[in-house]
């Protein structure tokens, strides 16, 4: 596992982002506890993003000085990956909107993370640096990211739709997400979801594109392709402007789903929701 440590100081002048490799909840305050011993002296606001037994052993061995840092638990937050730079932005903006010195600690991968959860993690990895670093060569971190999905099963409900599908597509959602055991509520978010995604592509897609539902053991998931290319590192990440063209469906998505994964190719897009049922 891996700790990413975030220090934005001199005056947001310098953005350093950097990982520690530990074996062990030993190994693991031995290399936390003096980083934010070092921002306690120096009276930096500072925020801890781990999963709850490490958030809770790092409060036992700051003792007195736990209530001067904000503790979050990464389980909760970070449980949809999309939702952890949000979490950051926020603390930056609450606390001097980056003319302070701040630092903090998050771990988004743990034990029982699916495969799909720790792809987009690692992606987290790279698009902190975007959101945060004020320089250096961010071209190919910012590039659209274009790694393989596993291909949909052959089982997989499809539809092409365009203009006309609309209410096809969100019925096709909701009876293999109700037949798959998510609750109403949860089912409804899924379909809302499925619903901004067929849109995006109707308007900014092509015209048209195809939809897939599937159950994959654990979560049901629903892909939607189109023509359109998606061409902004943070799109889901970032809430839109009020004066923004676009980027909202994504972000909607992001606050709905467990999971959201975008792909953009040279010949088009590939947005995945994931809802879990397990």
């Amino acid at each position: 596992m891996t700790v990413t440590a975030t220090n934005h100081d001199r005056w947001a002048e310098a953005f350093q982002h950097e990982a520690l490799f530990y074996a062990g909840l030993d190994d693991f305050l031995s290399g936390t506890v003096p980083f934010l011993r070092e921002g306690l002296d120096g009276d930096e606001p500072m925020l801890v993003a781990v999963p709850e037994l490490r958030l809770r052993a790092l409060q036992g061995e700051l003792a007195g000085d736990a209530d001067r840092i904000s503790f979050v638990d990464m389980g909760q937050i970070g449980r949809n990956p999309a939702h952890i730079i949000p979490a950051w932005s926020d603390f930056l903006r609450n606390n001097g909107g980056g003319r302070v010195p701040v630092r903090g600690i998050g771990e988004p991968i743990w034990a029982g993370r699916t495969d799909d959860e720790l792809v987009e993690c690692q992606r987290h990895e790279t698009l902190l640096n975007v959101a945060f670093a004020t320089s250096g060569d961010l071209a190919v971190m910012a590039d659209p990211f274009d790694a393989p999905l596993p291909p949909a099963p052959l089982g997989a409900e499809m539809l092409p739709f365009g203009l006309a599908d609309i209410a096809a597509a969100r019925n096709l959602v909701s009876l293999l997400a109700r037949a798959s055991g998510l609750s109403d509520a949860r089912s409804n978010d899924l379909v809302l979801a499925a619903h901004e995604l067929v849109s995006n592509s109707i308007r900014h897609g092509g015209g048209a594109g195809t939809i897939r539902v599937w159950h994959d053991g654990h979560s049901v998931v629903c892909e939607v392709t189109d023509n359109g290319r998606i061409g902004l590192p943070l799109a889901g990440r970032q809430l839109p402007s009020d004066d923004s063209l676009g980027g909202r469906g994504l972000w909607m998505a992001n606050q709905l789903c467990d999971l959201v994964q975008i792909r953009t190719f040279a010949e088009g897009s590939v947005v995945r929701l994931h809802m879990r049922t397990t």
